[in-house]
């Protein structure tokens, strides 16, 4: 509706360029995956969620696929909203990678910045 807010929070694209270092007390970036382009749909398989690594999932393959920030905000636009808000954030809103430390309710990389946002946010508002 004319004036209406969509409100969007996620994993920054970037983060999925990241992984844990042999030691497993960093995160580094992940160069084999640098060519992956949008829209390319890969499968996993599971156990647990994100939320609870350790429960019992009935479906444990899933698929995903990587979308860029343009690709995101050129679809908000184009079914006419306006952009009013966008931030990117160097936590997670979950235990990522075994490594990260919570800190109130976000989860950080304990040693340094990540090499790369985690998550971002976006506010855009319906034109009237």
């Amino acid at each position: 509706a004319p004036g209406g807010r969509l409100i969007v929070v996620d994993d920054h694209p970037l983060s999925d360029r990241v992984r844990s270092s042999a030691q497993g007390d960093a995160l580094v970036m992940d160069q084999g995956v640098a060519d992956e382009g949008a829209g390319v749909v890969r499968r996993h398989r599971t156990s647990g969620s994100y939320v609870d690594r350790l429960s019992q999932v009935t479906t444990p393959v899933h698929y995903r696929w990587h979308h860029s920030i343009s690709n995101l905000t050129c679809s908000i636009t184009g079914a006419g909203f306006e952009i009013v808000d966008f931030h990117d954030f160097p936590f997670a809103h979950y235990k990522r990678f075994p490594h990260f430390i919570l800190r109130s309710d976000r989860y950080y990389e304990p040693s340094q910045a990540p090499p790369c946002p985690l998550m971002f946010s976006l506010l855009a508002k319906k034109a009237t």
